[in-house]
């Protein structure tokens, strides 16, 4: 099993761990080799399986899940897709107290959530950089609460390194090579990274 599974295993055992990673890919064949395993495992351990994305790819991202054995049917307990515009961008645009409300409906039921986030939307539109770096940092107490397991998915180079740095500075884990490893770059506290951001 690699590191990617046993995240979304560990969010099932209710480790009081906080289990909020950033990954990075190059393209979306990357993506699915990580996403598949986070998948399969989080229905194994009877999570909540959300997964964010363009609603556009809704469909396609159906059918791979679905060619690799997984249901996306709700009514069967499959994998929950959302599209942006019921989480991120509902109403049009970003609003972190908005999204922060809706993750805690989501996250804090019966079952335990595992979270795939794909974060594409963000490079789209550069003004909301510093909202949703603070967005990640104020979620971190909710999910560590929760022991909802949440991996936010970014494309590779299509941020600055400014948001970048932030993103990096709001997880505990990030992926690496698909293997999840502690990050370093972490601020718990995010006065830090604000203080960074003024010098």
């Amino acid at each position: 099993m690699n590191a990617v599974s046993r995240l979304a295993e560990d969010g099932g055992q209710r480790t009081p761990e906080l289990l909020h990673a950033c990954a990075f890919f190059d393209d979306s064949q990357d993506q699915y080799r990580a996403l598949v395993p986070f998948s399969r495992s989080c229905l194994h351990s009877g999570n909540r399986c959300l997964q964010f994305l363009d609603p556009l790819r809704k469909g396609q991202r159906a059918r791979r899940l679905e060619r690799a054995g997984m249901s996306v049917s709700l009514a069967s307990g499959g994998i929950e897709l959302r599209g942006w515009d019921e989480t991120y961008l509902r109403g049009g645009r970003f609003v972190a107290d908005d999204m922060l409300a809706l993750m805690r409906e989501l996250v804090t039921g019966s079952l335990r959530a595992s979270v795939w986030a794909n974060m594409d939307w963000a490079y789209r539109d550069p003004s909301t950089a510093d909202a949703l770096a603070s967005y990640e940092q104020r979620l971190n107490p909710l999910l560590e609460k929760s022991g909802a397991v949440v991996v936010c998915v970014y494309a590779a180079g299509r941020h600055d390194a400014e948001h970048a740095l932030a993103v990096l500075q709001a997880h505990p884990w990030i992926m690496v090579d698909g293997q999840l490893e502690r990050n370093p770059a972490y601020l718990p506290d995010p006065a830090p990274a604000a203080q960074l951001r003024r010098d």
